[in-house]
């Protein structure tokens, strides 16, 4: 389950069969969520939570953009964001299975994402993302149509498998950059921290290729298929130029905030060493600026979801950046 306070979840079910099989798409990590998850499904099967009726008149018109593309789809499960609603993620599928991913927004911001979700999609090699179905104006918002992945999740590894490293390798572009040139670099230095220096001396020996950066890598947004092929959902945050092995580090961070609860220090410890084992090619200064890289791009990425900078996981993101930079040479 994700540890995202700020999200609910809608089963749209006809009996307890259907009500327990659906809920088992949201997955679970970490023994306190593995815990909570068999009551939870128990929960919703049985129907003990409260129930709410869809809107007739505005479903009709989602039904009509669903059917151009996936006749026959029905929805079976929405996540979303708390009031006021921000965006919802719609689970249709048909008497086969799973078919299709809606996503819609309305605000400005998500609906900005959305729309450079489906650009991304459009512009990556076949099989890595989802392929789109549809997308446009729908309601009062965006809607972006895209096929369902039905797959395993990857497992928690602080150090992910060959397979999700090589995964996120097969997104760096051909031209390398001096640090100091380096378009990630550029956009990130106009109101970057005091630290970023420091971290800029650590990557200067070495030029860097423009990566495409998938900018959510993480174990739940990573499906193995059933034919072994490993595919990514969640293209929000896509970054065609973007700085290299900062997937891999936010890999480490994420598990280490939101599956084992790491402090701020373990965490930098934790997923730098994870980092190097990832890509050995790394020495230990260039690994630790990464990863306060991808604690300061997952901070802003925060901030442009809505959070405020003053919450708890941003306390702990930015404690993060600030830990003491012990002296390393390799």
């Amino acid at each position: 389950m994700s540890s995202n306070v700020n999200r609910k979840i809608v089963l749209i079910s006809e009996n307890v069969k259907q009500r327990w099989r659906h809920s088992a798409r949201f997955p679970a990590y970490g023994r306190r969520a593995k815990g909570l998850l068999l009551p939870i499904r128990l929960g919703i099967a049985l129907r003990c939570f409260p129930c709410s009726r869809i809107d007739e008149g505005r479903y009709s018109l989602v039904r009509g953009f669903i059917d151009e593309a996936v006749p026959g789809a029905r929805p079976v499960s929405v996540a979303t964001s708390r009031q006021p609603v921000k965006r919802l993620v719609v689970i249709l599928e048909d008497d086969l299975g799973p078919r299709a991913c809606l996503k819609y927004a309305e605000d400005v911001a998500h609906v900005s994402r959305l729309k450079a979700e489906a650009a991304a999609l459009h512009s990556l090699p076949k099989g890595l993302g989802p392929r789109v179905l549809k997308s446009g104006e729908l309601l009062d918002g965006y809607g972006l149509l895209t096929e369902f992945i039905e797959g395993e999740h990857v497992g928690v590894r602080l150090a992910a498998d060959q397979k999700v490293v090589d995964f996120a390798r097969r997104l760096m572009g051909p031209v390398s950059f001096d640090i100091d040139d380096h378009p990630w670099i550029r956009k990130l230095e106009p109101d970057a921290p005091e630290d970023l220096h420091g971290w800029l001396v650590a990557l200067s020996d070495r030029s860097w290729p423009a990566s495409g950066q998938h900018g959510d890598f993480v174990p739940w947004n990573l499906l193995v298929t059933r034919d072994g092929v490993l595919r990514a959902i969640d293209w929000e945050f896509y970054d065609p130029l973007g700085f290299p092995y900062l997937d891999h580090a936010y890999y480490a961070l994420r598990i280490c905030q939101s599956v084992h609860r790491n402090s701020p220090s373990d965490a930098l410890r934790k997923s730098v060493s994870a980092l190097r084992l990832m890509v050995p090619e790394l020495t230990m200064r260039q690994a630790d600026a990464i990863v306060r890289l991808a604690a300061l791009d997952f901070f802003r990425k925060a901030v442009a979801d809505g959070q405020t900078p003053d919450n708890a996981a941003q306390r702990w993101r930015m404690e993060l950046i600030r830990q003491p930079a012990a002296v390393r040479t390799k």
